[in-house]
């Protein structure tokens, strides 16, 4: 490979990394549930959605206050996991 091309593929792969990263920001901030505001478990509710351990109800609600049964559990185990 020559200089010229050289520099063309680290340009595309700056735009590249600057691209995913905004869209990877943009993505994250939908993981906001508007029914775990103010709820005693906010904060670790938010942080399994942004690390893609839970993802909420198809509603786009958490419902924090809901039980949640063995089933539900194994679910997201296996999802995650891959098991």
């Amino acid at each position: 490979m020559n200089h010229k091309s050289k520099r063309i593929i680290n340009i595309l792969l700056v735009v590249c990394i600057l691209i995913t990263s905004f869209v990877g920001s943009a993505y994250a901030t939908r993981f906001v549930f508007s029914d775990s505001v103010g709820h005693w478990a906010e904060d670790a509710i938010n942080n399994l959605a942004r690390k893609g351990v839970i993802h909420g109800y198809p509603d786009g609600l958490s419902h924090p206050d809901e039980i949640i049964y063995k089933g539900r559990i194994f679910c997201s185990f296996s999802k995650n996991y891959g098991t």
